[in-house]
């Protein structure tokens, strides 16, 4: 699960795959190719299959995924983020500092 802001682009995808084949590695799992990575969002009932959580929803929190976040998130000003917290009228604000 990656986390960027609604307003940012995944502008370095090149970069992520590197993490996330890093990641990976340090779990014993096989090394993949570039092409097998499909970084997208979920929609839908594949959304909801695989965080638990409906549209609006998603949480990073108790979901068995490796989460990564934006280097970015981590420069905002306010020092906050604003998450899903699993339910869609429940959000959740998070200390980035």
């Amino acid at each position: 699960m990656f986390i960027v802001q609604y307003i940012a682009k995944l502008a370095n995808k090149e970069g992520l795959i590197r993490v996330m084949q890093a990641a990976e590695a340090a779990q014993g799992l096989p090394a993949l190719g570039k092409k097998q990575y499909n970084m997208r969002l979920l929609e839908g009932d594949a959304c909801t299959q695989v965080t638990g959580c409906e549209h609006n929803a998603v949480t990073p929190l108790g979901v068995n995924l490796p989460v990564i976040v934006s280097d970015r998130i981590a420069m905002l000003p306010s020092g906050t983020i604003w998450l899903g917290g699993g339910h869609v009228d429940l959000k959740l604000q998070v200390n980035v500092a």
